[in-house]
């Protein structure tokens, strides 16, 4: 019994010690978290901003962030001429039998729907296939696209393309929204293919490996070729938020 009595200080003693150590855990834990809340609000993703933007991010927008991190002002010349014509119709555009015109200003007026006022761009030096959301007689159009600094307009040659003909799909979900300076969304996604009647994932967008699964659901996400990516968008105006960066999410 006295053995007993001379260890209880020694373990009254630890045991203060013990919750003094949780309790600064706790409280730096805590401190980190509003940090956190501070910066950066959490957005339910049904919410109807958040859907809007998301269902603008089509299959090409996410092709082209899975090569890299890009902001506003650096993005490939093609990528702001092909996004630009969801904003136009082939009334826009002046097609010969095998040539276009396009005039400069009905460009600007489109990239500035797609991108906001505030882009920055140069597309004078431009000489590269576009593929183009343009139907003319139900087919989709492909442009050779140059530009003529003297008469103002870009110029080319044309061809068709099949809506159908691309071979790598892409099927993606949100996953969280975020508000700081910018709309954060937090997008999960994969390349897949369809080969009769069955469903491939692909480890990348040119699909050199690929393993077949019994179908496409969120669980898909947990697979090895699943990526992440952040896509922040830029206040306008009441409700207008444009594209700003995306960053790969490691």
């Amino acid at each position: 019994m006295k053995n007993k009595n001379r260890l209880t200080p020694f373990l009254i003693i630890s045991l203060i010690i013990l919750i003094w150590i949780l309790l600064a855990v706790l409280i730096f834990k805590n401190s980190e978290i509003e940090k956190v809340i501070d910066n950066e609000k959490r957005i339910k993703i049904n919410d109807g901003l958040i859907q809007e933007l998301y269902d603008g991010i089509l299959d090409e927008d996410i092709k082209l962030y899975d090569s890299g991190e890009y902001t506003l002002d650096k993005l490939p010349e093609d990528y702001i001429f092909s996004k630009a014509t969801r904003f136009m119709t082939s009334e826009d555009i002046v097609l010969g039998k095998q040539n276009f015109i396009l005039n400069e200003d009905t460009l600007a007026n489109a990239i500035k729907m797609g991108f906001g006022p505030d882009i920055n761009y140069n597309l004078t030096n431009i000489n590269k296939k576009v593929d183009t959301e343009l139907y003319y007689e139900d087919k989709l159009l492909e442009l050779d696209v140059k530009y003529d600094a003297n008469k103002k307009w870009y110029y080319g040659t044309y061809t068709f393309k099949d809506k159908e003909e691309e071979d790598i799909k892409v099927y993606k979900s949100i996953v969280k929204a975020t508000k700081d300076d910018y709309i954060n969304l937090y997008i999960n996604y994969i390349f897949y293919v369809t080969e009769e009647d069955n469903i491939y994932i692909c480890n990348n967008i040119n699909c050199t490996k690929k393993d077949k699964i019994n179908g496409l659901s969120k669980s898909i996400f947990k697979n090895k070729y699943s990526k992440k990516i952040i896509v922040s968008y830029k206040k306008a105006g009441d409700d207008v938020f444009y594209y700003y960066k995306n960053v790969i999410d490691k």
